[in-house]
């Protein structure tokens, strides 16, 4: 889930950073949660007015 470069900046740390890990993993799984719910919306609307202007 994360980037590469994050995740080997914790693995070369001996993994002493276990918490501050699993919070980027959440602001990561958060930020795309926000991403996808934006899209659907977007797609919503688009289909909403498609229907009501026929």
């Amino acid at each position: 889930m994360l980037p590469l470069y994050i995740h080997s900046f914790y693995c070369e740390n001996g993994g002493g950073a276990m918490i501050e890990s699993v919070l980027i993993q959440l602001v990561w799984l958060l930020f795309f949660g926000l991403i996808a719910v934006t899209v659907v919306a977007f797609a919503l609307i688009i289909i909403l007015v498609i229907i009501l202007s026929k």
